[in-house]
């Protein structure tokens, strides 16, 4: 049966002919699409609809929750998507353009401290986009700061610490543990966390670059470490073994592509700088924070 004429006309209403998956404006090449397919007992309402590109609709389709292949969205992931979208397009009065895109404009966050290596390192053999060319300013050298203070090419961003007979001995010595909750998603793995002090991480900053540049900045002990967690190691019959985790490096990288037909040169680039000794969100589109410009490299012949 599919979608009513009517529903179809919402949902590109709400979603300014845009995907809801990669926030593109396609025009007529956009359509709406079953969140629950419709051979699974998917409904032909306005909450099932969800307006997808060519592209993505590829990605969304014949999902089966069985037998996962490679990265294809979810239900769930789609109606989030959708749910941001609209209210994005809602809250900032986006409407359909005048003329086509011309960029596709993605982040991708990076949590691999050996894929950070390889990008420092001007390897983008791994990077999701093809052909990327990649610019290198003064956060790129940040980055770079940071990697050549880690004497090595890998990072567990985690440590064994001591080992004990007892929770009751534990206990004893650490009063201010905590007992973890398994039913809240924190922490499940460990029965009870602590957060370090000080003079214990001094012992492990010496083999790590990333806690020895956090610790240096003067970084707050709970951004640094997260947790001491403690669980049961039954192999190496220990009742209680500590393990240390501290923060991983994280990165994000602005990947900004050609989509028009024609070659495009890009000057700069704005965006909002935060500064601080602390874990931040992401900021929202039209933050109050001071936007600084990133002035992009002159190559000749370079299509963007």
């Amino acid at each position: 049966m599919g979608f009513s004429t009517k529903i179809k006309e919402q949902i590109m209403v709400d979603t300014a002919r845009h995907c809801c998956v990669c926030h593109r404006y396609k025009g007529v090449k956009v359509e709406v699409h079953h969140i629950e397919q419709e051979a699974l007992g998917g409904k032909n309402t306005y909450e099932n609809a969800i307006a997808v590109c060519f592209d993505c609709h590829a990605d969304a389709g014949h999902y089966n929750p069985k037998h996962p292949r490679g990265t294809k969205f979810s239900p769930r992931e789609l109606k989030k998507a959708k749910e941001i979208w609209v209210k994005i397009v809602q809250q900032n009065n986006i409407r359909e353009p005048s003329e086509p895109d011309k960029f596709l404009c993605q982040y991708f966050v990076c949590e691999s401290y050996e894929n950070l290596v390889e990008i420092s390192n001007g390897d983008l053999s791994r990077f999701p986009i093809n052909n990327s060319i990649l610019l290198k300013n003064n956060i790129f050298d940040a980055l770079n700061n940071v990697i050549t203070a880690h004497p090595k090419e890998y990072r567990y961003s985690n440590v064994c610490g001591e080992g004990y007979k007892s929770k009751e001995e534990y206990y004893k010595k650490y009063p201010a543990s905590f007992i973890t909750n398994g039913n809240d998603g924190k922490f499940s793995y460990f029965e009870f966390c602590r957060v370090p002090t000080l003079e214990e991480l001094e012992k492990y900053k010496s083999k790590d670059g990333v806690l020895k540049l956090m610790m240096n900045h003067g970084m707050p002990i709970e951004n640094i470490s997260a947790i001491v967690g403690c669980y049961e190691d039954i192999c190496c019959g220990v009742k209680v073994q500590e393990e240390f985790i501290f923060r991983k490096l994280w990165c994000s990288f602005l990947a900004i592509t050609n989509i028009s037909d024609y070659p495009v040169a890009l000057d700069s680039v704005k965006g909002n700088v935060v500064i601080e000794n602390k874990f931040s969100p992401f900021s929202c589109i039209n933050s109050s924070k001071p936007k600084k410009g990133v002035n992009l490299k002159k190559v000749s012949g370079l299509e963007f």
